[in-house]
């Protein structure tokens, strides 16, 4: 498949880590995402559950899975949800 014609910021910085390889960085990508769906379920379902320590443990997964990636807003969302958990203001989220 051919993705040289996807281009945004984020995606730009995943190819400088793949040496410039587009498709191995868009089946990151594309593991990243299905990881990503994954996660928002388990965390709508902690929240539900007013499970502070478990939305803070999946807060931080993505936290370190944005920051990896460079995907900055993901990062700084992900960092908000975990303080917020790791203070137990769960009414916050």
């Amino acid at each position: 498949m051919n993705h040289s014609n996807a281009r945004f910021a984020e995606f730009d910085y995943l190819i400088c880590q793949h040496g410039g390889d587009v498709d191995a960085a868009f089946d990151e990508l594309e593991s990243f995402i299905q990881g990503l769906q994954d996660d928002m379920v388990a965390l709508d379902r902690q929240t539900k559950r007013q499970d502070a320590m478990a939305v803070a443990s999946i807060a931080y997964r993505l936290k370190s899975s944005a920051k990896l990636r460079g995907i900055d807003l993901l990062h700084q969302s992900a960092i908000q949800i975990e303080q917020s958990a790791r203070r137990n203001r769960m009414g916050q989220l």
